[in-house]
């Protein structure tokens, strides 16, 4: 099967059904004759900026922001974060161990970030913002997302 076919399936599945884990998307991919393995689902489902929601996985709606999809992104943040800081255009965020990464792929995903890009270690996240500026508003954004229930 090709990846254009199967991520077409996945399209299908996820505009016709309600599913809510990767096992389920595989079992359903595989009534489909598609065997597919995680990594590549996770690849696909990454690639077509499918979230997570409380209806089930859902394609991200164009220029939404991902952390509105699902709670538990924000929460998510909000459990790993430990600081932010920016200088100049960076923006250094401290993460507990192996938090750095999970954070850095919903950064990246977020139309909304302000960042143009990331790179993660175990528990430190580089952000990049085109300006000073753009780091300061990303600090303001995030310190909202992280700070809205604590």
């Amino acid at each position: 099967m090709t990846k254009r076919t199967r991520q077409k399936a996945i399209m299908d599945i996820v505009g016709s059904t309600r599913v809510y884990s990767f096992a389920d998307m595989l079992q359903e991919l595989a009534k489909r004759g598609c065997k597919v393995n995680t990594s590549t689902l996770c690849r696909d489902i990454a690639e077509m900026q499918i979230v997570k929601t409380v209806e089930g996985y859902r394609p991200l709606r164009q220029g939404a922001d991902c952390t509105e999809a699902l709670p538990s992104l924000v929460i998510t943040m909000q459990q790993t974060i430990t600081g932010i800081r920016v200088i100049d255009n960076l923006a250094v965020i401290h993460t507990i161990a192996g938090g750095a990464q999970v954070v850095a792929r919903l950064l990246d995903t977020t139309p909304r970030s302000h960042l143009i890009g990331t790179v993660a270690g175990d528990d430190t996240i580089l952000g990049i913002a085109e300006s000073g500026r753009e780091a300061k508003a990303f600090f303001k954004w995030l310190s909202g997302k992280i700070e809205a229930s604590r």
